[in-house]
C-alpha cells in the first residue's frame, strides 16, 4: 500500500528532499550536496515535515525554532503541496508559541497571504561576477578573520539584530568556512561580522550584520576576496549603499523574495543592520 498525508522528516528521506522542485539540484553535483547540508544544519536545531502523495515525496519543510519564532523553509513539487506543507508547520510552531517566518518568491506573496503571512520586506538576490577591491575600514575599526573565540561577542552583538539568539548556527556556518568569516571591532566591541556560505546557488555572503554600510562593505568585500566567483548576495532592497556597491561592481540583479511572517504585525529583525541574509532557507 502506497501512503499519502504528512509526516516528520527524517535522515532516510533527504535524498528525496534534495531531488525536489522544477529545475532542482542534479544529483552528486556541488548545488546537491549544498542543498543537502543545508537541510541538515536546519534539521539539527529544529524539525522538519514531508508531504507525500502515493507514496512520493512531494514537498517538503523544516522549521527552525528560535526565542519567539521559527524561520521556515519549503521546497515542493507544486505550489499547492508547498503551501499545504508550510500551514502545517506554521500551526505546529504556534501550538508552541512561535510565529512563523518565511522567505518566498515575491510572486508567491499572494499565496501565502492567504494562510495568514504578512509581508516584511523585500529580498533580492545579486551576482557578483569579479573580484572586487577590499576599502580600508574606517578609523578606528579594526577587520580581522572571525574565529571560534569570537562567538560568545559575535552571539551577543547578533541577537538583537536577528532577534534572537542563533550562536549555534553561526558557529556551524563559521566551521564549514573559516576563510570567508570576518569579524569588525570598534572601541573592543563587535560593530559587524560577515559569514560566506555554499548553496544550492554557488558560494554565498550572508549573513552580514554592521553598525554601518562601512563597516558592512569592508567586511563582504573581504568575505567575497576569498570566494570563487561568482559569489550570490541576498540583500534587502533598502540597503541602498550595498545595491549600489553591488552594481558598481557589475552585479546582476536577479530573483526577490518576500520576507513575510504570521500571527505578528511587525518584524522580529532590525533590517537597518542586516546587509546580507543567510539565505531563505536559514533566515
Amino acid at each position: 500500500m502506497t501512503g499519502s498525508g504528512i509526516r516528520d522528516l527524517g535522515p532516510a528521506d533527504l535524498d528525496g528532499v534534495v531531488a525536489l522542485g522544477e529545475g532542482g539540484p542534479v544529483p552528486g553535483t556541488a548545488a546537491a550536496r549544498a542543498r543537502r547540508d543545508a537541510w541538515g544544519l536546519m534539521l539539527a536545531d529544529g524539525k522538519g515535515w514531508v508531504l507525500e502523495i502515493s507514496g512520493r515525496i512531494a514537498a517538503a519543510v523544516a522549521a527552525l525554532p528560535f526565542d519567539g519564532f521559527a524561520h521556515l523553509h519549503a521546497v515542493a513539487d507544486g505550489k499547492g503541496a508547498a503551501l499545504r506543507l508550510v500551514g502545517h508547520a506554521a500551526a505546529e510552531m504556534e501550538r508552541r508559541g512561535l510565529a512563523a517566518a518565511i522567505d518566498v518568491a515575491v510572486e508567491d506573496r499572494p499565496l501565502f497571504e492567504k494562510i495568514g503571512f504578512r509581508p516584511l520586506y523585500l529580498l533580492r538576490r545579486y551576482v557578483l561576477e569579479r573580484a572586487v577591491e577590499t576599502p580600508p575600514p574606517p578609523w578606528g575599526v579594526a577587520m580581522r578573520r572571525l574565529g571560534p573565540a569570537d562567538f560568545a561577542d559575535v552571539a551577543a552583538y547578533d541577537a538583537p539584530v536577528f532577534g534572537a539568539d542563533r550562536g549555534s548556527l553561526l558557529a556551524a556556518l563559521q566551521g564549514r568556512r573559516p576563510t570567508e568569516a570576518w569579524l569588525a571591532r570598534g572601541g573592543g566591541t563587535v560593530v559587524g561580522f560577515a559569514l560566506g556560505r555554499e548553496t544550492e546557488s554557488g558560494m554565498a555572503i550572508g549573513p552580514a550584520v554592521a553598525d554601518h554600510p562601512v563597516i558592512a562593505l569592508g567586511l563582504i568585500s573581504r568575505a567575497a576576496r576569498e570566494l570563487r566567483r561568482p559569489v550570490v548576495f541576498l540583500v534587502p532592497d533598502d540597503q541602498v549603499p550595498i545595491v549600489g556597491w553591488l552594481a558598481a561592481h557589475g552585479a546582476s540583479a536577479g530573483a526577490a523574495h518576500q520576507r513575510m511572517i504570521k500571527d505578528r504585525n511587525a518584524p522580529v529583525d532590525d533590517a537597518d543592520r542586516i546587509y546580507a541574509v543567510a539565505g531563505p532557507d536559514l533566515g
